[in-house]
């Protein structure tokens, strides 16, 4: 693995805000092992890697669209007939 740089983290916080969903749960997936977190080298906060984060934003969004309802082929309205 090569050297990773703090720009490539976000926190918890800011991942929270990406997802949706609250730090709770971010913190939470890393506890249940569905999200790894790093440790900030000078204050041990948590921090997540980027490339981590917007996988799970795609996967969430790859969710949603599946549960959409399709939408229906457009119909051609009724002509009306032209009075002569």
């Amino acid at each position: 693995m090569s050297l990773l740089n703090l720009e490539d983290f976000i926190s918890s916080g800011q991942a929270a805000k990406l997802l949706g969903k609250s730090t709770q749960t971010i913190q939470g997936w890393d506890r249940q092992g569905k999200l790894r977190a790093y440790r900030h080298p000078i204050n041990g906060f948590r921090l997540y890697l980027k490339a981590d984060i917007l996988q799970i934003l795609e996967e969430l969004n790859t969710q949603v669209t599946e549960q959409l309802p399709r939408p229906h082929p457009a119909k051609s309205a009724p002509r009306r007939r032209r009075r002569t």
